[in-house]
């Protein structure tokens, strides 16, 4: 602390004062414990230790104390839940998205094409090739990727008390509550082992970093990193882009470092699977898998289902093209509407990215698989919002 204090003495100041408890945060407690009172496992968990925590608000201690006690809390839950829950109760048996990026990581390094196989559930692999990359060591290390997931969590903790004190907007106390709020997911990822989805939203807070520092080239590399995640991720990828272009001054030439950066990152990431995979690398991949699954999203709400009913005259691939058109459309006037707003983050064009994704274009056969695509980044954005919680 004291070398916080003489490095950083705002942050240092704001972190030693007085916690002021919102009435919403209280609620949410509070909310929590009467619903869960009774609940089993994880609930259980949750419950003693906000439980802790609303009797520590009865003692006025400094905000680190809170913080503290919450992120510790925060890395036992994540710890329990990834290497006991998931990982030996068998609970996670009706997911295979684990397994899925394992299975596929144990492929490449037999030197076979990853996407040839199938997972436990006799279902194609979607995996795209930097998860595959980014499971490797861990693979290679222990056979699953349970640590990788660990250390994924820690870093969503630590970014949003990142945004708190870089802010000093009070908000890590209620995202963390939040965390442990079923309504939220967190705790249905952290069930069914589905974070492997999830793992390149952290990249965007890099890229956002970058952009601040000039460093165009590496944004580019770390943006071709996450969309070869998923395919999905075009789309969060693009608001990112539309967010830089807008607040980039003359943004032509960034954008053209950007892009050079995506494109070597690209060939960089897919000339290893193209060597290993040969032809059925070609014939068989993460896109034409992601593409084949494509289709008229679920979205209940008029505007969406016209979409639909428009995009069902439209015949084969001119269908997607269409349908990403309207997305793109979308994305560009609602980030005409953030600048408008004067929004100085990237992360709501992330989420409205990957909203629109998730029900337009992609019809998931369970929505809940991909709604912290949405919530993570919104996190983000109001961990580095402007205003007090």
């Amino acid at each position: 602390m004291l070398a916080l204090k003489s490095r950083f003495p705002e942050s240092y100041g704001y972190l030693t004062s007085p916690l002021a408890v919102s009435p919403i945060l209280l609620s949410l407690i509070f909310l929590f414990l009467y619903r869960h009172a009774a609940s089993p496992d994880p609930f259980a968990f949750f419950f003693l230790l906000l439980t802790g925590l609303s009797f520590l608000f009865l003692l006025r201690l400094p905000r680190w104390v809170y913080y503290l006690y919450l992120l510790v809390s925060v890395i036992a839950v994540v710890a329990h839940m990834v290497f006991n829950i998931s990982a030996r109760s068998g609970i996670d048996d009706g997911s295979d998205r684990d397994e899925a990026v394992e299975i596929a990581a144990l492929a490449f390094l037999r030197g076979e094409n990853p996407w040839d196989g199938q997972t436990d559930l006799n279902l194609a692999i979607t995996t795209g090739p930097s998860s595959i990359l980014l499971a490797i060591p861990f693979v290679t290390l222990t056979g699953h990727i349970n640590l990788l997931t660990f250390i994924f969590w820690i870093g969503f903790a630590a970014s949003l008390l990142w945004g708190d004190v870089r802010r000093q907007n009070n908000t890590l106390l209620l995202l963390l509550v939040l965390f442990m709020f079923p309504e939220t997911e967190f705790v249905t990822v952290l069930t069914w082992s589905l974070e492997e989805l999830y793992y390149p939203l952290l990249l965007f807070l890099a890229a956002w970093w970058m952009t601040g520092r000039r460093w165009y080239f590496a944004v580019g590399l770390l943006l071709a990193f996450v969309v070869l995640v998923r395919l999905s991720y075009v789309f969060a990828v693009a608001g990112f882009l539309l967010w830089f272009t807008f607040q980039t001054d003359s943004p032509l030439k960034p954008l053209l470092k950007v892009g050079a950066g995506v494109a070597a990152g690209a060939i960089g990431i897919l000339l290893p699977f193209a060597l290993v995979g040969g032809q059925n690398f070609w014939a068989r991949n993460f896109l034409t898998i992601a593409l084949g699954a494509a289709s008229g999203g679920g979205a209940e709400n008029v505007l969406f289902n016209q979409i639909q009913a428009v995009g069902e005259l439209i015949p084969g691939p001119a269908r997607v093209i269409y349908t990403a058109g309207v997305i793109g459309l979308i994305l560009v006037v609602a980030a005409f509407l953030a600048r408008h707003l004067r929004l100085s983050h990237p992360f709501w064009h992330v989420s409205l990215g990957a909203l629109l994704a998730h029900t337009i274009l992609f019809s998931p056969g369970n929505q809940a698989d991909y709604i912290l695509t949405i919530v993570i980044p919104t996190f983000f954005a109001v961990a580095f919002s402007e205003t007090p919680a």
